[in-house]
């Protein structure tokens, strides 16, 4: 095999450009393999070319901030299985901002479910109770779902190893909601 050098590789580089300088993958074709190699990945908002569910993997463990960014790990359901999760919207450092904002998606058979928070709109439709027909589970066999994301963060104990209940000990209303997120953003 022969050297490419001179107007071949210039050539060449040209036309791999786009692969040489991507260095992110759409959200939506992440695999569980891509999760397993890089359990904390980030959203590529630094690139002109990169399209919005643009993410790359965190290479540098563990991370001290997860905004902007979400871990792939595998939580403990009620019931002693494990399945694979995302968790994104964890502030390291506000326990409260954690519990009232936690994204959690949940894996089964290369589908995913992503849990409705109490005050979003689509509630109903992304509910716990619909969270255990998705897995073919009863909501007792879900909930409280446990993790841990110790070995990928440094925070408050707290929110390294946490539950997620099926129904919130606290719930906010809209303007105690925006208040406690424009707090962390101080």
């Amino acid at each position: 095999m022969g050297l490419i050098y001179g107007k071949p590789l210039r050539r060449w580089l040209l036309l791999n450009e786009e692969l040489i300088m991507k260095k992110w993958i759409l959200y939506e074709r992440l695999t569980l393999n891509d999760v397993a190699d890089h359990p904390v990945w980030e959203y590529v908002n630094d690139e002109a070319k990169a399209p919005e569910t643009a993410v790359r993997p965190v290479e540098q463990l563990p991370v001290k901030h997860l905004a902007g960014r979400f871990v792939g790990t595998r939580v403990r359901l009620h019931n002693g299985s494990y399945q694979w999760a995302m968790l994104s919207n964890i502030s390291l450092g506000n326990l409260r901002l954690t519990k009232h904002f936690l994204c959690v998606g949940i894996e089964k058979d290369g589908r995913w479910f992503e849990l409705a928070r109490y005050h979003d709109v689509d509630f109903e439709r992304r509910s716990p109770t619909e969270l255990a027909k998705f897995l073919g589970l009863l909501v007792s066999e879900v909930f409280p779902i446990e993790y841990d994301i110790s070995q990928f963060a440094i925070g408050l104990p707290a929110i390294l190893r946490g539950t997620i209940p099926e129904t919130p000990e606290e719930r906010l209303s809209k303007d105690e909601l925006l208040k406690l997120a424009l707090e962390d953003t101080q």
